[in-house]
């Protein structure tokens, strides 16, 4: 249910949030916008339930000490194993730093678990934990649905090259499958967000390009 200031929010503010937090996934780049527009629908003056202190904006995603630690773990660990450049440690700041889809869907993820957790407590009195696993899987989520658009235009691009008769324009969108495969491999091919490439890719995988 929305506020009627969160309409007018909604409306006036659409397109700058697209471009602030693009790549997020629909929810989770929907609630770090709430979060930059101070939009997020919650009763002010209310105390945090879980540590008691007073609940702000900030402090559900920052500064309550009953996830902080651990927030910030998963937070480092990932960006480490995903050899994703580390931004410092889980604080407000990192909302600045939302360069790639993959960071972009850490932060989402991370936040939208957070938030899950903070209603669970306050209207369910149910405790959850959240562990690194729950956020690998919501970033793969992402992944996939992003491999799988990717993959459906490089197959068009394929079909489009062998019905190709001149030599240049066959040149032109050859180069053109490589790069948007080395996107999405810059985006969010690592370690852990390895993906299976068709064998009738590789070909047009160069060494930039790291799927395994």
């Amino acid at each position: 249910m929305l506020f009627k200031g969160d309409r007018w929010a909604i409306s006036k503010e659409r397109s700058r949030r697209d471009y602030e937090i693009g790549g997020l996934e629909l929810w989770n780049r929907d609630l770090a916008w709430r979060y930059l527009l101070k939009a997020l629908p919650k009763h002010h003056g209310e105390n945090c339930h879980s540590c008691k202190e007073e609940e702000s904006s900030m402090h559900i995603f920052f500064e309550c000490k009953s996830i902080k630690q651990n927030i910030d773990s998963i937070y480092q660990k990932v960006c480490k194993d995903s050899n994703n450049t580390y931004h410092g440690p889980w604080s407000e700041k990192v909302l600045g730093k939302l360069l790639t889809p993959f960071s972009s869907n850490l932060i989402g993820a991370i936040m939208e678990s957070i938030w899950y957790r903070r209603n669970q407590i306050k209207f369910n009195d149910n405790t959850t934990i959240i562990t690194e696993n729950q956020i690998i899987h919501k970033i793969k989520k992402a992944r996939d649905a992003e491999w799988d658009r990717t993959r459906k235009i490089v197959e068009k691009q394929l079909r489009q090259e062998l019905r190709c008769t001149d030599n240049r324009e066959s040149i032109n969108r050859t180069a053109s499958i490589k790069r948007r495969l080395e996107k999405f491999s810059h985006n969010w091919n690592s370690k852990l967000m390895t993906i299976n490439i068709p064998e009738h890719f590789i070909p047009y995988c160069s060494y930039n390009t790291n799927y395994s």
